[in-house]
């Protein structure tokens, strides 16, 4: 069951930052900036949904890396559902930095002392990784 949940997070945080964007991001113009804040939002929105879920299912090191997966996964699917038909590369591609990303996030899920400098670190790598696929994609466009 931590599993399937796992999947719906994603959805679920997808959803989250789609109406975040729309919210924060309305009316600016196409650019790095965009990219970069898009990032911000997706990301965040990711680590906090993935804080949530491990709170709620506490797993071992590898059954965590695997939700940490399908969180991606699931969260990747709501943004490829509202793509116009995708490539196999797009759907490649965004399937792959929406997983990297959540698994580099879900090192920061983990407790201790530094967990504040730990999740700030996870996630300005993961904003970067995600700013990089965003402007490499568009620099193709």
């Amino acid at each position: 069951m931590p599993f399937i949940a796992s999947f719906i997070y994603g959805a679920l945080a997808a959803g989250a930052a789609l109406l975040s964007e729309g919210i924060i991001l309305a009316g600016l113009l196409s650019g790095p900036l965009l990219f970069v804040l898009g990032a911000c939002i997706e990301e965040s929105l990711k680590l906090l949904f993935l804080i949530q879920w491990q709170r709620r299912f506490p797993l071992g090191t590898l059954p965590h890396l695997l939700a940490a997966t399908l969180l991606g996964a699931g969260f990747a699917s709501v943004e490829l559902w509202l793509a116009a038909p995708p490539t196999l590369s797009i759907t490649l591609a965004l399937a792959l930095v929406h997983i990297v990303t959540s698994v580099v996030l879900s090192l920061g899920t983990r407790s201790g002392q530094l967990a504040i400098l730990l999740r700030g670190s996870v996630l300005l790598a993961a904003i970067v990784l995600h700013t990089v696929y965003n402007l490499f994609f568009a620099s193709l466009q």
